[in-house]
């Protein structure tokens, strides 16, 4: 039997999720990608200042050092470039931001409380309720532009393994949310995953870093061992 409570916890991550991808990808249609990754990169704050108002998380001024450092190798790792950005555009990158956050703090009070053992369950209903929300989305932008829903057989594997792997991934990020302080673990995730795709970028696509990414590469790898230990 499912409490009520991760019932209402799967849906508010549900939304919050729902309302991230929406955001993003606004974001993303009208503005520089480096920016918006950076905004998006700084929702690892969020939950880590939740910790540490709700929850009594005693955070390290070493690790508030490396968080501030983090944020830094961030922007030196994309290296952003001053670009023309509108003002829509700055709404839709912090909105998404803020939904991220919203799914940290989500991740971090149901593994705090003491219904944490329905960890598959609250992903279960988190990806029902996101899949019908995704649903009635796709049906209503179908109606109000369906010049822009042609079908592409090809987006659909992609889209299942994209599903499988996501999956997954939060499986492992609720469970390390209830077991792992959010100062640690929050920046490690979020940070860890840009500098991971820049690295898989190098290994398998070849590309080249520029000195400013290689650099910010060189202090986020540093400030996460700081934040880690």
């Amino acid at each position: 039997m499912v409490s009520l409570f991760t019932i209402i916890c799967a849906l508010i991550f549900a939304i919050a999720l729902w309302l991230n991808q929406h955001f993003f990808l606004k974001a993303l249609k009208i503005g520089p990608m480096g920016f918006s990754t950076f905004i998006l990169g700084i929702s690892l704050v969020i939950p880590v200042i939740y910790g540490s108002i709700f929850l009594g998380s005693q955070i390290a001024l070493s690790k508030i050092i490396a968080l501030l450092f983090l944020i830094i190798s961030l922007w030196l790792s994309l290296d952003v470039k001053k670009e023309n950005a509108s003002g829509k555009w700055l709404l839709f990158s912090v909105c998404a931001m803020l939904f991220v956050g919203v799914i940290g703090i989500m991740q971090t009070i149901h593994q705090n409380s003491v219904h944490k053992d329905e960890l598959i369950s609250f992903l279960r209903l988190s990806f029902l309720f996101c899949a019908i929300i995704n649903l009635l989305g796709c049906l209503f932008y179908q109606r109000k532009t369906p010049s822009n829903f042609k079908t592409q057989n090809k987006a659909t594997p992609l889209a299942i393994f994209s599903g499988i792997f996501m999956a997954f991934i939060h499986v492992i990020n609720l469970y390390l949310a209830g077991v792992l302080p959010q100062i640690i673990f929050f920046p490690v995730v979020n940070g860890g995953l840009i500098f991971a795709s820049l690295l898989s970028g190098i290994i398998f696509f070849k590309e080249k870093l520029t000195r400013k990414q290689f650099i910010g590469i060189l202090i986020g790898i540093a400030a996460l061992c700081v934040i880690s230990l």
